[in-house]
């Protein structure tokens, strides 16, 4: 995660700014840091999102840790492997896996609009996707006692 976290806190630092847009945060990553294609910087997005790394809310993406207390070396760039991350068993992934398998939706189509309820309603990542999934008439109460699990240690441990 210390990789993710400095990948994220230098596109911040580098903006001068506490939150940007989606498209901000993929078109720095890739365009203006020169470190992946346009798509690889999505994933990067995704990955963080599904990491805990970063949050959406209102249509823009905000560190879940403060950036200004992340030491980054004068020559770091991120590796090839940050894209491979994981998702440490997240319960967003898992979600969105579910989502998916049972809708016919393309990823991004699916995240987009998790993304569009979390910043319409004000909540967790994880709610969005169940919201999403009701929508679409899923059954997604078999998820609720871990999503709210996730969420009371989420604010216990402060990210």
């Amino acid at each position: 995660m210390d990789e993710l976290k400095r990948t994220i806190a230098l596109l911040f630092k580098r903006k001068g700014r506490s939150q940007m847009s989606e498209k901000e945060f993929v078109f720095s990553a890739s365009m203006d840091m020169r470190w992946f294609p346009p798509k690889d910087s999505q994933k990067l997005l995704d990955i963080a999102i599904a990491r805990g790394a970063v949050s959406v809310k209102k249509g823009q993406i905000i560190p879940n840790f403060e950036v200004s207390g992340i030491e980054i070396p004068l020559d770091f760039t991120p590796s090839a492997a940050i894209l491979e991350m994981p998702p440490k068993e997240d319960l967003f992934a898992k979600l969105l896996d579910h989502l998916l398998s049972h809708l016919e939706v393309e990823r991004k189509d699916a995240i987009s609009r998790i993304n569009a309820i979390q910043a319409k309603m004000e909540v967790e990542i994880e709610v969005a996707a169940i919201l999403a999934g009701e929508e679409h008439g899923l059954d997604m109460s078999g998820f609720l006692d871990e999503v709210e699990k996730e969420i009371v240690d989420r604010l216990k441990s402060g990210s």
